[in-house]
């Protein structure tokens, strides 16, 4: 090999990703610090999970590392830079480079588990809007040949009530006549002769006899055609009343004693007698007749009504039979209907998913092209969060856009274009609640939003115009807030009921001087496990809460802080020119 020493990694028994990555160290060393020619051997066979080949791809970019220590020395160009024309001090220390890679690194694995997050939520939805588009379609094919048969059943059943129609109407046809008949020979059984009676003018003698005759029986005084008709005026009244008085009519003359008082009298008188002797016998035949007569009529009748009845009950069992299909029609109907609106609500349906799907299958696509993006988006925007804090906006300006980018694009590392600092640090919500809360929104502020809120470091804020100031009051007055000062002598108590409680705590009015008692709590050397931590503060340790927030903020517009200083904390140029505090509407 040339000189050149062959290493690969052994795989032993649960060999994971941390042994690679101790492994890696160790070559690392040998060729930064020993610096040993050294050939480094990786197969496919040495793949036990799928992390290695993320940690080898980092490897075979070494563009990055290049780019890192770019970055770094270009900081300290210019911070000359900013010396010279601005008189204003910047210093760039070890722990900002290692602040720039730790910062790196977080800030790539969050954004990625980010984006990965978005990404498994696309895919899991894809795969339902294709579960669904594929149920869709088995639904639309089972209701469009539902749609076709219940079409067929309607038709069917139309034809059916058709026929059962013109059935039903033919047998009505049949049974009205015979019913017709039967009411009207009712209707004319007992009033018929009284009619024919009554409507003649000047009746046969032998009729007018009868009727007088008849009025006689009854008891009238005046016996005469018009007594007669007026007698026969009420049929029921006639006929009730001509045999009451027929029972009350008695003889209380004998033949004898006419034939003395008047021998024409007595030959009327036996005729009289005659004519009521027959009326006598007549009156007990004509029942007997009447009754045969009644129940031969009655026997008809029954048999008519019979018929009748038997007729009823068909046209009644058709006429149910036919509402039973005019219903069952409606009811298909009502389901067709029903079918095509769940036909149209499918095919829309099916359009709407087929447009998201190809909306979420292009902002997959996106995701996954972002994420290849981030490798170049972190570095700079790490960067950003390590050293640019001291400078103002053009310096910040020039050094991102136009240094660093720059050297990004050469290397071919990949990076999302046009690349915004502020696109991948925040967003327009938080903007805006900045905003609400008196940060001003011009870039430089927003920049400054950011380092405050999201720096590795607790902020420095230079701040003559006490804009910061406002803003993190304003901010924080929520989260109890506890706001000091170097000068008060109950500082150190109050800054430690705010790291064991959690508290936002702020020193106003810094000076260039920074009491060191505070270096632990702001280098945040945190000791012991997640379940109870505690930092130093001067001679105690103090119950250290994870959401403890630490803000510096003085009223110098150029104060002369240390080396020392600029490494604990985030310095942050807070200056607005007078055009982004006035501009121009």
């Amino acid at each position: 090999y040339n000189g050149l020493t062959l290493t690969k990694i052994t795989l032993s028994r649960g060999y994971n990703e941390s042994n690679l990555r101790e492994d890696l160290r160790t070559l690392y060393f040998k060729l930064g610090i020993e610096n040993k020619k050294i050939v480094f051997l990786f197969t496919d066979g040495h793949v036990a999970e799928e992390g290695f080949l993320e940690l080898i791809n980092n490897m075979l970019t070494s563009d990055v590392i290049a780019h890192v220590c770019m970055v770094h020395i270009s900081v300290g160009d210019y911070s000359k830079l900013f010396q010279q024309k601005l008189r204003r001090s910047n210093y760039v220390t070890p722990k900002n480079y290692l602040d720039f890679i730790s910062t790196y690194s977080k800030l790539l694995k969050e954004k990625d588990q980010h984006i990965l997050a978005q990404c498994k939520h696309l895919e899991g939805g894809l795969d339902k809007l294709k579960e669904a588009s594929e149920q869709l379609s088995e639904l639309n094919v089972k209701l469009i040949t539902l749609a076709e048969d219940k079409a067929t059943e309607i038709e069917e059943q139309n034809k059916v009530i058709a026929v059962e129609k013109c059935e039903a109407e033919s047998s009505l046809a049949e049974a009205l006549p015979a019913l017709e008949a039967a009411r009207n020979a009712l209707q004319d059984l007992e009033k018929s002769d009284v009619t024919e009676i009554r409507s003649f003018a000047k009746p046969p003698k032998q009729v007018q006899v009868v009727c007088e005759c008849i009025l006689v029986l009854r008891g009238h005084r005046e016996i005469s055609w018009q007594s007669a008709k007026g007698m026969m005026s009420e049929k029921k009244h006639f006929v009730y009343s001509t045999v009451c008085s027929r029972d009350k009519y008695s003889l209380q003359t004998s033949l004898e004693e006419m034939q003395a008082i008047s021998k024409a009298g007595s030959g009327m008188l036996k005729f009289v007698e005659a004519i009521i002797g027959y009326c006598d016998v007549a009156k007990e035949i004509k029942p007997k007749r009447d009754k045969k007569n009644f129940f031969q009529s009655k026997k008809e009748l029954e048999l008519i009504q019979g018929e009748l009845s038997d007729i009823q009950k068909e046209l009644q069992a058709l006429g149910e039979k036919y509402q039973d299909a005019i219903t069952e029609k409606q009811q298909l109907q009502e389901e067709a209907e029903i079918m095509e609106r769940r036909l149209i609500a499918a095919d829309k349906l099916i359009s709407g998913l087929s447009s998201e799907n190809e909306r979420w299958t292009q902002d997959l696509e996106e995701l996954k092209q972002k994420r290849m993006r981030l490798l170049g988006d972190c570095l700079i925007s790490a960067a950003f969060l390590s050293y640019e804090g001291a400078f103002s906006w053009e310096f910040r300006k020039d050094m991102v856009y136009q240094v660093w980018i720059k050297d990004v694009q050469e290397k071919d590392i990949p990076l999302s274009q046009p690349f915004k600092v502020e696109t991948l640090l925040t967003d327009e919500v938080e903007i805006s609640r900045w905003g609400s809360e008196g940060l001003p929104p011009d870039e430089l502020s927003v920049q400054n939003g950011i380092l405050t809120t999201r720096g590795s470091r607790f902020p420095l804020c230079i701040d003559p115009q006490q804009q910061a100031l406002n803003w993190i009051k304003k901010k924080e007055e929520n989260n109890n807030l506890k706001i000091s000062s170097f000068n008060d002598p109950d500082f150190l108590k109050q800054l430690e009921m705010a790291i064991k409680y959690g508290f936002p705590f702020l020193f106003q009015d810094v000076e260039e001087y920074i009491d060191p008692v505070i270096d632990n709590v702001l280098e945040k050397n945190v000791k012991g496990e997640e379940g109870r931590q505690v930092i130093t503060l001067g001679d105690r340790e103090v119950d250290y809460d994870p959401n403890f927030k630490l803000y510096l903020n003085t009223k110098l517009a150029n104060p002369r802080y240390s080396p020392s200083v600029f490494g604990k904390t985030m310095v942050i140029f807070h200056i607005l020119s007078d055009l982004q505090l006035h501009p121009c509407h």
